[in-house]
């Protein structure tokens, strides 16, 4: 997803839903843009993922409320569905 990414050592063991560890090769700060709103997040990068996925972790750290009934995600007065 980001081939010029500065990658380093990683210090975290992730696991998926069914608790079967998943491959870490290293870690990258990202800065990336949704609907001109910008935003930064420390990731781990896997060979066994294709997708971006944001943790609990992140979106608790930003102030992110996540409203599942009606697919929107808060920061803040900002609105993102």
């Amino acid at each position: 997803m980001v081939p010029n990414a500065k990658l380093t050592h990683s210090r975290y063991n992730l696991t998926v839903a069914d608790k079967a560890s998943l491959p870490i090769l290293e870690d990258t700060t990202l800065h990336f843009e949704v609907d001109g709103n910008r935003f930064e997040a420390n990731v781990s990068v896997s060979p066994a993922i294709d997708d971006f996925l944001l943790g609990s972790d992140w979106l608790e750290a930003n102030g992110a409320k996540w409203d599942f009934a009606t697919d929107t995600l808060y920061f803040g007065d900002r609105v993102f569905q």
